[in-house]
């Protein structure tokens, strides 16, 4: 089964670590692998919930049919890690697929991130690819800007 590594690359200002909360979703197109029709729309991928599989007694994140070949699909987000380094593609989360590969990934809200000192910052929102705030503790500006997603296959 494939898998498949998301790199985030951003520039950080007073940021040492942006994560996904545990409850977020990831939302993401994907390519059929029997058809090869991408879906016109992002699908909701989170890894709290289980959806079965068809003629299987195994469960995915994400469980879909391809509108175009009616073929059953199915992705796991694996894990995620945290992204630390400025300005260098990171990998940030792992997914297992079967049945097609993701074609797109749309970050939106739920993202957490701690400043240089120390806070925690969370439902950060990259949905236009850039966040600013401001840490009251340290008096100093936040941002996470020039937000750029990889897809790899592993």
């Amino acid at each position: 089964m494939p898998f498949f590594d998301i790199f985030l690359k951003a520039d950080y200002e007073n940021i040492t670590t942006l994560r996904l909360h545990k409850d977020t979703s990831l939302f993401l197109s994907c390519e059929c692998q029997g058809c090869r029709e991408i879906s016109d729309s992002f699908m909701a991928l989170n890894r709290n919930e289980q959806t079965s599989i068809s003629g299987s007694r195994g469960t995915a994140n994400l469980v879909f049919k391809c509108k175009s070949c009616k073929k059953e699909c199915s992705v796991d987000l694996v894990s995620t890690f945290d992204v630390t380094d400025d300005n260098k593609p990171q990998q940030f989360a792992k997914l297992e697929c079967r049945g097609c590969k993701p074609s797109e990934l749309s970050l939106r809200d739920g993202f957490e991130a701690i400043s240089e000192a120390g806070n925690t910052f969370d439902d950060i929102d990259l949905t236009e690819g850039e966040w600013y705030g401001y840490d009251e503790d340290a008096k100093v500006p936040l941002g996470i800007t020039n937000v750029e997603i990889k897809i790899n296959k592993c």
